[in-house]
């Protein structure tokens, strides 16, 4: 019976959408459903420790995926066999260990980290491990058109852990001992779950494989950097202000935050429906159609802020705040302000696609680079300065700022490519 529910081979694609949609909401909502369940208990200490957690957790995980996924799923040829992919994601997931253990070291010696928060911190670490460590089989699923086997496995485990976090805390009030309890039946799950669909996909090959793990590695190194700074990028704010403000200032910044990700979430509805359509655009030298799309995306982009911006002023903060059971009454400016981050965000993640497009990704590592430095060495110093309004008025000019130079050089590379 289980079986059959995991390998079921009925209309694939579609199956592959709904599970694919199902599997990513429960990933990206996971951090604001437990931050719900925590906040409206009043226990402010442990939502903002959840919530810097899946900020470190998630950084963490791109130097664990290391930007391989894509690429293992478009090896058609299989350059690379499925082994190598396996062993250089055992390398990878090392690194992403080695990573959590160095960033807790720093916030222990300049941060203070209690021993608890440090414990969350490294659970959830290890709960985004498992995540890591199972995508590489995902990923070869998918490559055989069997996307649906993984998703419906990572839904599974992801609404289980989600459903024992609550029925945990609300027994024990304790929010380490439920971390613990939840992710070691995710390491069960995924140990077993995954195990079910071995003899279908993992060793069919097509292809003759003599890529080395090597050569795996430093053909995916400058993707790996991109998305771990973009990853930084978009959660500084949260970074910068962690063990500096109260619990509760943070809880409430953390949860009118969620409004940079819903935009950002937003935008790629419509992004990744047209990362084909901008493919062929390029590759048949379209340039004026190329550049009317991609103004297209920004003003739908600006479309959702300006909405976003109404919306919150009319119902938006009641609404998050009553559903996490606090008043954001007098964060108005800062939920207007997040908003244009937000949409900044989604500009430099459709910046992030069409530089890959057309093959300028240094330009933009060095760019995202710069901007992470500035971030990293003067965030704290415009928080004391200027407070977290300040702050995040220096942020979004900052991204805005970035978004324009991307967008400059990109609009001259398209023209003087035709």
């Amino acid at each position: 019976m289980l079986r059959r529910f995991f390998l079921n081979d009925k209309n694939v694609e579609r199956q592959a959408v709904v599970w694919n949609i199902l599997a990513t909401t429960t990933t990206s909502f996971q951090s604001m459903l437990l931050m719900m369940v925590l906040t409206r208990n009043n226990d402010f200490t442990a939502s903002s420790i959840i919530a810097i957690s899946y900020s470190i957790a998630n950084l963490a995980m791109t130097v664990g995926k290391y930007g391989i996924r894509n690429f293992q799923v478009s090896d058609v040829k299989e350059k690379y066999s499925y082994e190598t992919y396996a062993r250089a994601r055992n390398v990878t997931v090392l690194l992403m260990a080695l990573f959590s253990v160095l960033y807790l070291v720093r916030g222990t010696v300049f941060d203070q980290y209690t021993t608890e928060k440090s414990a969350c911190i490294l659970l959830v670490c290890a709960f985004k491990g498992i995540e890591t460590m199972e995508d590489v089989r995902h990923g070869r699923m998918q490559q055989l058109n069997r996307l649906d086997i993984g998703m419906r496995i990572l839904s599974v485990r992801n609404i289980v852990y989600i459903i024992e976090f609550f029925v945990v805390y609300c027994l024990t009030e304790n929010v380490l001992l439920t971390l613990l309890v939840s992710v070691m039946t995710s390491a069960v799950l995924s140990f077993a779950l995954n195990r079910l669909p071995e003899e279908i996909v993992y060793f069919r090959s097509s292809g003759s494989g003599t890529g080395t793990v090597r050569d795996l590695l430093l053909e995916c190194l400058p993707v790996a950097l991109i998305t771990f700074l973009l990853m930084y990028i978009g959660n500084a704010p949260k970074y910068i202000i962690d063990s500096v403000v109260s619990e509760e200032e943070q809880t409430c910044f953390n949860i009118i935050f969620m409004v940079i990700f819903a935009v950002s979430l937003m935008s790629t509805f419509i992004f990744n429906p047209l990362l084909r359509r901008l493919s062929v655009l390029w590759s048949e030298r379209e340039r004026n159609k190329l550049l009317k799309l991609i103004a297209k995306c920004i003003l739908y982009i600006t479309g959702v802020v300006l909405f976003g911006m109404v919306f919150a002023n009319v119902i938006g903060r009641k609404l998050l705040g009553w559903i996490y059971g606090v008043s954001l009454e007098n964060y108005k400016n800062e939920v207007l302000i997040m908003l244009a981050s937000g949409g900044c965000i989604a500009v430099l993640n459709l910046m992030n696609l069409l530089f890959v497009l057309i093959r300028q990704q240094t330009f933009m590592m060095v760019l995202c680079s710069v901007v992470s430095l500035v971030l990293l060495f003067f965030g704290r110093a415009c928080l004391g300065l200027w407070g977290m309004t300040g702050l995040m008025i220096a942020y979004t000019l900052l991204l805005g700022f970035l978004n324009l130079v991307l967008l400059l050089y990109l609009v001259r590379k398209v023209r003087h490519s035709a």
